[in-house]
């Protein structure tokens, strides 16, 4: 019986998902020496700072609209999915557009909020835009079942931001700018090479439809307060450190945060196969299958909490080989941030049901509703306790989000979560 479910293709997918999700964790986390002893605890801040004004902008700039092209595929409502990639990018160029204009008018006031200058903001701005593509065609990958190219385009662009790093911060001493520029350039590059292979495996024709920008708009519009939500419940914390307690605060939670994220990234590895491989059996489900589901979903998240049980017995070691003595004083603010990620992987399981419903506004209404909750729990946690306060808050953050997306989900689709398992 286990030969056969080694055989089978979710858990074949699942292997090569997980593998690239861990070897893209773990590149910068092995640059994690050079960075942490070449950049300052403020430096680090900075960098961390200009990932999250990224994160908030991304499903600004791309309307969620990755996730439409994706639907349009698996369905093929149009036949004629390059037009459809077509009309999403130019909605994406107009966001694009619109969003300059409106960074510099706020000008100063933006610089005061995020702590940056316009100059980065921008940056930020136009890398939204090829980080989209890159998207785009990371998402065909998946739902066309090609997890192999996903998984070498994804870690040819994590590789070429690495050695653009140690290029730009070790040899050529630029700080956090060279960071910074090492990122954007590696998107860049990749962004072109998504681009024309988008153009050249689908045809993609940009004549405009307005049936297909409605259709879009229709699918990602109401994802965007749960994509602004999302970010909010993980990376406004930061915002709050630094206007709180400043950037050396957000530098050290940062660090903590970038080796939490690994488990983030082994849950996001098996959720990419999983979607897949559970909307090709609800298609024509039976009670069987469904006991089937969820044995094998309750499994997948007791291997969750397993492997983060095993990473924090080897923290330690973790800190001492690769984390400059600058940023001591982690540990608990690791632990902490490690809980949300169990539950961040709990919640995905779930909010796929939804999904497959065509209940978006649902998951919209469940992040806003959470987000309502983190803001003041962010402000007084932070307030009380710094960094451990922001990862308190984190933590208890997903475990309110996946509490509700669970109870929802099994609303909009029941299933036997409750079932008495046999041996």
């Amino acid at each position: 019986m286990i030969k056969r479910i080694l055989r089978t293709k979710i858990v074949r997918n699942s292997g090569i998902y997980v593998l690239s999700s861990t070897i893209n964790a773990s590149v910068p986390f092995f640059l994690l020496p050079i960075m942490t002893t070449c950049l300052s605890t403020e430096d680090y801040g900075v960098t961390a700072i200009f990932q999250t004004v990224l994160g908030f902008m991304l499903p600004i700039v791309g309307l969620t609209m990755d996730g439409a092209i994706g639907l349009e595929y698996y369905i093929k409502a149009t036949n004629n999915i390059g037009r459809y990639i077509g009309n999403c990018l130019l909605i994406s160029f107009c966001s694009f557009i619109l969003c300059i204009l409106l960074v510099i008018f706020l000008g100063s006031y933006a610089e005061s909020l995020v702590g940056l200058s316009v100059k980065w903001i921008l940056l930020a701005l136009l890398q939204t835009v090829f980080q989209f593509i890159c998207t785009v065609c990371l998402t065909l990958w998946q739902v066309s079942q090609k997890p192999i190219c996903y998984a070498a385009f994804s870690f040819g662009m994590c590789l070429i931001n690495a050695f653009l790093s140690v290029w730009f911060v070790y040899y050529a001493h630029q700080g956090y700018s060279g960071r910074i520029y090492a990122n954007f350039f590696a998107v860049c590059f990749f962004a072109i090479i998504a681009f024309i292979y988008l153009l050249k495996r689908y045809n993609v024709s940009f004549l405009v439809d307005l049936k297909m920008i409605k259709d879009a708009l229709n699918y990602g519009t109401p994802l965007i307060p749960h994509a602004i939500g999302g970010w909010c419940l993980s990376l406004i914390d930061r915002l709050f450190l630094l206007n709180l307690v400043g950037f050396s605060a957000v530098g050290k939670y940062s660090v903590a945060f970038q080796l939490a994220s690994v488990l983030g990234f082994l849950t996001l590895g098996i959720n990419q196969a999983f979607v897949p491989w559970l909307y090709e059996r609800l298609g024509a489900v039976t009670d069987a299958m469904k006991r089937k589901i969820v044995k094998s979903t309750y499994a997948i998240m007791l291997l969750i909490l397993f492997s983060a049980f095993l990473y924090v017995l080897v923290l330690p070691l973790i800190q001492s080989l690769f984390i400059n003595d600058k940023f001591n004083g982690i540990q608990n603010v690791f632990i902490l941030l490690l809980i949300g990620y169990c539950f961040q992987g709990f919640y995905y399981f779930f909010t796929c049901y939804i999904g497959y419903r065509k209940k978006t506004k649902y998951v919209a209404l469940i992040t806003i509703t959470v987000m309502l909750i983190k803001l003041p729990l962010t402000y007084i946690l932070v307030s009380f306790w710094g960094m451990e306060g922001a990862a308190l808050s984190f933590s208890l953050t997903f475990f309110f989000l996946f509490l509700l997306t669970a109870f929802v989900s099994n609303r909009v689709y029941r299933m036997p979560w409750f079932f008495k398992i046999s041996k």
